[in-house]
């Protein structure tokens, strides 16, 4: 979440502070840090409790 809190605000403020040093997309990268760190997250959610969720039908 707190990739994506990051992500969002540089992306709204279109990489305010950052664009004064570098031309480098700062806000573009951490979303993509963020979508990793989902796909991450939801792999191993569904690797943990795969049991749980064929129990559930």
């Amino acid at each position: 979440m707190v990739l994506q809190v990051a992500a969002i605000s540089a992306i709204l403020l279109n990489d305010a502070p950052f664009s004064l040093f570098t031309s480098f997309p700062v806000g573009q990268t951490l979303m993509y840090g963020a979508l990793g760190m989902t796909v991450y997250s939801g792999y191993n959610y569904i690797k943990n409790n795969y049991l749980a969720l064929q129990l559930g039908r």
